[in-house]
């Protein structure tokens, strides 16, 4: 089960320092700084992080089939400058640069983030399309912390309600099978154990019984053979 709302990722653990975080591209320094200065208000290094995020938030589009900038163009640049839309990646990696260009440390994390709660299941469910792009800002006395520039809307662009509810109900058909084929599976593996103790047990208590009968058997015809060998003498 995971939480609503969550993220799930592979972000870099804790051991990683904040200033290996600070890169930028040498052509989009300028660029960057303007950007970041102009929208970046606070008197905190918090308050300029969430200022910027909250200017993508309200100023740019979310949207899966942006077009693409021409060849040697800087994709970010292009977004904040020209485009203003794309999808969470961009997002992302806008809000990482826009940060470093403050010198404040930024990564981009990718990931799911979940929100959907199957409700034959019980169980919150995360799908190719939860895959998601944020960041993780390092604040002092903080850490890293969860930012998400992204439009919410990116979200209600992926499904419709009557197509989450069919998504819904195959995925509580699946997990009920493969439950009941599990419980099978697990019954059938303890009747196998059982029989084959059995079996084993029957086994050896034949054998047992055979090897007791020749002996005995063995016996008989050597004590009769005794016997008889004085009269035939």
């Amino acid at each position: 089960t995971i939480p609503n709302g969550s993220i799930a990722s592979q972000s870099p653990g804790p051991r990683t320092t904040p200033g290996e975080y600070l890169a930028l591209p040498q052509h989009s320094r300028i660029a960057l700084s303007k950007i970041a200065t102009e929208y970046g208000k606070g008197n905190s290094n918090k308050q300029k992080v969430y200022s910027l995020a909250s200017h993508l938030n309200s100023n740019y589009a979310y949207s899966l089939s942006p077009n693409t900038p021409k060849y040697g163009q800087d994709p970010v640049l292009w977004f904040l400058q020209e485009r203003k839309e794309g999808h969470c990646e961009l997002f992302a990696s806008a809000l990482v640069l826009l940060a470093r260009s403050l010198n404040i440390p930024a990564r981009y994390v990718s990931g799911y983030s979940v929100s959907t709660r199957n409700p034959f299941t019980d169980y919150y469910v995360g799908r190719n399309c939860d895959a998601h792009a944020w960041c993780e800002v390092w604040f002092e006395n903080e850490g890293w912390v969860d930012i998400d520039p992204t439009p919410p809307d990116w979200r209600g662009s992926q499904t419709t309600p009557s197509v989450l509810f069919m998504r819904n109900l195959a995925d509580g058909i699946r997990y009920w099978l493969s439950d009941l084929v599990n419980q099978t599976k697990e019954e059938l593996s303890a009747t196998f154990d059982e029989t084959n103790k059995a079996i084993i047990v029957l086994g050896l208590v034949s054998a047992l019984a055979i090897f007791f009968f020749w002996q005995r058997r063995g016996w008989l015809a050597g004590s009769f053979t005794t016997m008889l060998r004085p009269q035939m003498e």
